[in-house]
């Protein structure tokens, strides 16, 4: 023990001694009896802050998290209600690191003259103190403080009786933590296997979706073009526009994935976020205020301008449906953090790490009535939602944006409190690098397309929109088949355009035979599938990739990506 103050004298006679141990032994049985093996740590806090403010008359009674843990308060008793969160001293040279530091308990018997009393503890006119490490196995879990508003220090016996009752709440506070821990972990490892599962069905489903797409718009665009104006081209025209729309629900399965269709390119967050927001402000609902913090200056990172509108918009959408006809504010931040600063623990996003560097933060906290425990592990799947049948897809969104931009979403919420979404983004050292743009494209001019694709109907429609735009064609049903006909009308062949996925021989296997016998040949890959899950298969690229599902005008910009650099 550490005593700042004159010592303890142990002139007691046989009768107050005898009384003094009766005392402390009395003592020691009701704090044991109170923090047996098997009390529930919820709630024991509580009533341990008040046993002790009994049991040793004391006015003031704090438990204090560890000062590795940012001495956040665990529970206290004889404070103000406007101190229910106090803030205590937590330098090197203030008593709770050096308590933890000295893992020894330390008396303060003149709290009022002693210059390391914490400023709190002053303003509530302290005499005496006692602070105590709260050990676990081996490392300090917390720190009690109790104390007296009169001239009555605590004794040796105090502390020692206070050390007994202090190193088994530290094996409570331990063993809790580590089940904590542990289910959290569990927690993110089950979401993990659940996001996997999902993601496998999800891609599966968007790529087979895409597929029958491209040959619905392809079809529809060419009726199109030989309707004459009227109530027919209309309906048609609906058609296309309602097909166009389901196109965009599959594409929103891939961008959960991390596959969505988004170049990125040296941006300004800030200048997006604001960009967005006026345009969001617009179209809030009466009773819900949007409040703003955004930096003057800029904060540049790498990302699609369009994907992070849709995060924001995505975010601040769900926000202001979570609080219904009550109404109430979304507060939307930005700043900048370092990696250090960020808590990666939080599901959704198992396993990831943060890079060296800093992050854009963005922020978006809503005054709603949150999610249970049960809806927030659910919050991140595909069509969950809390609020009516036939939505869900906003936050999986969010997810599978932040994922391809190399990033993290993390969320906190609780039934009650509302709910905090917090998107962390790489920053930028600067935003010197631009995008390159390239040149219009000349007439496509004519020849012979060589098509291959193992749906039927897709290849059909290609044929016929390829025809419109002024190319012969000759079509096969898998790669094995292009390479007999490509043999076969080698000095005919202007270019080819290739599946991903075909049996006997897919599009990528294709390409890298072509490349061998005709590296010159323009080649264009199309999929159901997003370009980064295609390109991985390593060997030379194509000269254009079309994803799944497109149009004509879509068609014509590949093609002329894929024949600009060898035009006639």
């Amino acid at each position: 023990m550490i005593r700042y103050g004159p010592e303890e004298t142990n002139g007691h006679d046989g009768a107050r001694a005898y009384d003094s141990a009766v005392r402390d032994l009395t003592r020691l049985n009701q704090l044991l009896s109170l923090l047996a093996d098997d009390a529930p740590l919820p709630g024991l806090v509580e009533r341990l802050v008040l046993t002790l403010s009994e049991l040793f008359a004391a006015e003031v009674v704090v438990l204090l998290d560890s000062p590795a843990r940012r001495l956040t308060c665990l529970g206290a008793i004889g404070l103000p209600e406007s101190e229910r969160a106090p803030t205590f001293a937590s330098g090197d040279d203030a008593y709770p690191a050096l308590v933890a530091r000295e893992r020894a308990p330390i008396v303060v018997d003149d709290a009022r003259g002693d210059p390391r009393t914490d400023p709190l503890l002053r303003t509530l006119e302290v005499e005496a103190a006692v602070w105590l490490p709260v050990i676990g196995s081996q490392q300090v879990q917390a720190v009690l403080l109790l104390a007296r508003c009169q001239k009555l220090p605590f004794g040796r016996h105090d502390a020692d009786l206070l050390m007994a009752a202090a190193n088994r709440v530290g094996l409570m506070l331990e063993r809790a933590r580590t089940d904590e821990e542990r289910r959290r972990v569990e927690l993110r490892l089950r979401q993990a296997e659940k996001a996997e599962s999902l993601g496998r069905m999800a891609g599966a489903i968007a790529h087979r979706f895409n597929n029958l797409f491209s040959v619905v718009i392809g079809n529809l665009e060419l009726a199109l073009g030989e309707l004459p104006d009227g109530a027919t081209r209309q309906e048609v025209l609906a058609a296309l526009q309602a097909t166009r729309q389901a196109a965009g629900i599959s594409g929103s399965m891939l961008t959960y994935l991390g596959h969505g269709r988004h170049r990125r390119e040296a941006i300004d967050l800030v200048a997006t976020c604001r960009s967005t927001l006026s345009a969001l402000a617009a179209s809030l609902p009466t009773g819900v205020r949007l409040l703003t913090d955004l930096p003057v200056e800029a904060v540049p990172v790498r990302a699609s301008a369009d994907a992070v509108g849709q995060v924001l918009t995505n975010l601040v959408v769900n926000a202001w449906e979570a609080m219904g006809v009550r109404g109430g504010a979304i507060a939307v931040s930005l700043r900048v953090v370092t990696a250090d600063q960020i808590d990666p623990g939080t599901y959704p996003m198992h396993g990831w790490t943060p890079r060296e560097g800093t992050y854009a933060s963005l922020e978006v906290r809503d005054t709603g009535l949150g999610m249970t425990p049960a809806e927030l592990e659910d919050a991140f799947d595909p069509f969950f939602s809390t609020k009516f049948p036939g939505r869900g897809l906003g936050l999986p969104v969010v997810l599978g944006v932040v994922r391809a931009h190399d990033g993290l979403v993390t969320l906190d919420s609780e039934r009650g409190r509302g709910t905090t979404v917090s998107v962390f983004l790489p920053t930028l050292s600067s935003a010197a690098d631009q995008p390159h743009v390239a040149a219009p494209a000349e007439a496509l001019g004519s020849g012979l397309a060589l098509v291959a694709d193992d749906e039927p109907l897709a290849r059909k429609v290609l044929e016929r929109m390829l025809a419109k735009l002024g190319f012969g064609v000759m079509a096969v049903a898998d790669g094995v088949a292009a390479l007999e006909a490509f043999a076969a009308h080698r000095g005919e062949v202007r270019f080819a355009i290739l599946d991903a996925a075909m049996p006997r021989l897919g599009g990528w296997e294709t390409l890298q035979a072509l490349r061998e016998v005709a590296p010159e040949l323009p080649v264009i890959v199309t999929s159901g599938h997003d370009e980064l899950s295609v390109m991985r298969g390593g060997g030379q690229p194509p000269q254009a990739f079309l994803q799944k599902p497109f149009g004509s005008s879509e068609l014509a910009a590949a093609i002329e990506r894929a024949l600009a650099p060898v035009k006639n």
